[in-house]
């Protein structure tokens, strides 16, 4: 049977793969479930991470076979948590635009006919 030996190095470039992988997923729970203040929290903290990923060009070359294949289980998780999150940005996005053009057009209403204009 073959054994994976992990280096300490491809250990903690994994490691960091798996934790860009749990921050996604935090992602994506906020987008779900429209907590868009702790959103913003969750994907700071994604773009922290992803900015650690600068350095380790050295240990993704030294990564053994079951680390690559660890990475990559990891980076197909990543992108299938982004592609949703990005969807429910977008229909977030959306209602947003569509709630300030009616209360764009509901102050242009008021402005143009006066407010009270249909009092009794």
């Amino acid at each position: 049977m073959a054994q994976f030996r992990t280096e300490p190095q491809s250990s903690l470039c994994v490691g960091l793969y798996a934790s860009i992988a749990e921050q996604s997923a935090r992602v994506l729970k906020c987008a779900q479930q429209s907590q868009w203040e702790q959103f913003v929290v969750e994907e700071s903290e994604l773009a922290r991470l992803i900015g650690a990923l600068d350095g380790i060009d050295e240990a993704l070359d030294a990564l053994s076979e079951g680390d690559v294949l660890l990475r990559t289980v990891y980076l197909r998780q990543i992108m299938d948590d982004n592609a949703k999150t990005h969807l429910l940005v977008l229909e977030r996005t959306q209602e947003l635009e569509r709630s300030l053009t009616l209360q764009s057009n509901s102050q242009k209403l008021e402005r143009g006919y006066g407010g009270g204009a249909f009092e009794d």
